[in-house]
């Protein structure tokens, strides 16, 4: 169990690295990424596609693993949003800090 914890901190940390990196060379424009690599019908358009229903599946498997309740729905609800949502309004303001 030590291991995985380590390795979990490790990626995380490289993960929001490299964010960080992204997103103080091309800003917060997520979306019109996304969505644009997806209409381009490429290999990135592919792995965002995929990344976006891993989402989906987990975020249901949330709402099953607490039986379609109220509370089930509302953490599915959470969950996504705190990626799409929460993620990149924190990078934006730790950007501007940054540059400040």
């Amino acid at each position: 169990m030590i291991f995985f914890r380590v390795l979990l901190i490790f990626v995380f940390c490289v993960l929001s690295a490299y964010t960080l990196l992204v997103v103080s060379g091309h800003g917060l424009n997520l979306f019109s990424v996304f969505f644009g690599d997806m209409q381009k019908i490429s290999w990135a358009g592919q792995f965002n596609l995929d990344f976006m229903f891993m989402l989906l599946f987990s975020a249901i498997w949330v709402m099953w693993r607490h039986h379609y309740s109220l509370s089930g729905i509302a953490l599915m609800l959470i969950s996504i949003s705190l990626y799409l949502i929460c993620n990149p309004m924190m990078l934006q303001q730790h950007c501007r800090q940054r540059r400040s």
